[in-house]
């Protein structure tokens, strides 16, 4: 029996590496790290454990130790179970993958003195010791050497476990932006932020920045925290002001809808080396389509998440979105819990009454006059429908079908007139899909980039 408990444990110890290199390299680490912790340590630990304590005298033959030595196997036994009892616990309770990781490492480090104390007792044992104590010698230190390397993932990842916590009181995390910082792009000094790459993989390196482009009315403050450390695994992301918002200027007053794009080709240049993938949301979408058929040249890949390519051909927002859009009468926070209401269609507003805790509360100041200007460039431009056969940058469109700010069938006709590009629908998501399910959004954007 003992012999079975131990290919058992190796059988599944296996199995649980090969998934958790599957979802590592697979765009989902953190569900690696939770296979794994819950395989390759709770469930052999578990097996490690019966075989130890309850097997012990035949496991002990078997391998040549002392028979009679049954208080020294249920210390180990127990010591097996104590490391799958902290692993299954790490898992069930969703503490994400930093304490998931510490577990993993734990007993690697377990296994790691098992392993060199069998390969010490087979080298220095004057009593012939069976063979297999050699072969478990060099898989109990296989496996810990691939467990200490899932350990090191695990801990260089951005903690998955959302906390139930008003976003201005969030503490620090690994994938929090660095403070803000400035540069001189044309005739303003933008305020810009980056984060990432926080994975440990060596190819991150590699990857192109994401430039993120924020939609009217918001400040890079806006972004869901949850998404930008999704995103910010593999690369590094920049989020930025649009001229006027935040800590980015407006020395010129008026502006066309095309200088939107003009700054973040010119904000690409100066901190991106000059060429990124971008993101834009919103009004950021718009300018994104725009970026990508004016300034080509600093384009990657490009994803337009609610966004349109403008003019008359484009649907329009409900009237109660266009109501709140255009009104800029009303105090600050009472616009603000308008807009945020017309984020999320009512049926999740009805299921989740909290709904309003997902949004980040920027912290930067919008002025009324330069909310007027941008709207002003949005309401006045004339779109690019007609070069969007021109874009060559792989494409992805990104919708929620009850968008009440830009109708889905936007996506639609942008899809149809891009060559090539793809198109992520999520159903009963609106506007604010990024603070609906940002877990869904993170991944479909990664997926599109990492392929």
């Amino acid at each position: 029996m003992a012999k079975w408990l131990a290919l058992s444990g190796i059988g599944v110890g296996s199995v649980g590496i090969f998934f958790g290199f599957y979802y590592l390299f697979g765009g989902q680490p953190e569900m690696g790290i939770a296979i794994v912790a819950a395989t390759t340590v709770g469930v052999v630990g578990v097996l490690a454990w019966i075989r130890h304590v309850f097997f012990h005298a035949e496991d002990a033959k078997r391998l040549g130790w002392e028979s009679d030595r049954p208080d020294w196997a249920w210390e180990v036994g127990y010591a097996n179970l104590g490391f799958a009892f902290m692993a299954i616990l790490a898992v069930a309770l969703r503490m994400g993958p930093v304490a998931q990781g510490l577990t993993i490492a734990g007993y690697a480090l377990y296994l790691a003195q098992a392993g060199l104390l069998h390969g010490y007792r087979y080298f220095t044992d004057e009593v012939k010791v069976p063979a297999r104590l050699w072969r478990s010698c060099v898989a109990t230190l296989l496996f810990a050497g691939v467990m200490g390397y899932f350990a090191f993932a695990a801990v260089n990842l951005p903690n998955g476990k959302v906390v139930d916590v008003e976003p201005t009181s969030a503490k620090p995390s690994a994938a929090q932006p660095a403070g803000v910082m400035h540069v001189k792009v044309g005739d303003m000094s933008v305020g810009y932020k980056t984060v990432g790459p926080t994975s440990a993989d060596p190819a991150t390196k590699a990857a192109l920045p994401l430039v993120l482009i924020m939609g009217s009315s918001g400040t890079m403050d806006t972004w869901s925290p949850e998404l930008i450390s999704l995103l910010a695994r593999d690369r590094k992301v920049i989020v930025f002001d649009n001229r006027g918002m935040g800590e980015t200027d407006n020395p010129m007053g008026a502006y066309p809808f095309s200088q939107l794009a003009d700054d973040t080709a010119g904000l690409i240049q100066a901190v991106a080396g000059g060429k990124a993938d971008v993101l834009g949301w919103s009004m950021g979408g718009k300018a994104a389509l725009d970026l990508a058929v004016r300034h080509p040249e600093v384009v990657g890949k490009l994803i337009s998440y609610a966004g349109d390519a403008g003019g008359t051909k484009s649907l329009p927002p409900t009237a109660a979105a266009i109501k709140v859009l255009m009104d800029t009468s009303a105090d600050p926070r009472t616009r603000g819990m308008e807009l945020l209401a017309l984020l999320f269609p009512e049926s999740y507003r009805t299921a989740h009454p909290d709904y309003m805790r997902t949004y980040p509360i920027p912290k930067e100041q919008m002025l009324p006059q330069e909310i007027d200007l941008q709207n002003t460039a949005i309401t006045d431009w004339a779109g690019v429908w007609d070069k969007l056969g021109t874009i060559t940058s792989p494409t992805l469109i990104v919708t929620g079908l009850e968008d009440q700010f830009s109708p889905a069938k936007n996506a639609d006709m942008l899809v149809a007139a891009i060559p090539g590009a793809e198109l992520a629908a999520f159903n009963g998501a609106g506007h604010g899909l990024m603070y609906q399910d940002p877990v869904a959004l993170g991944d479909a954007v990664a997926s599109f980039l990492n392929k």
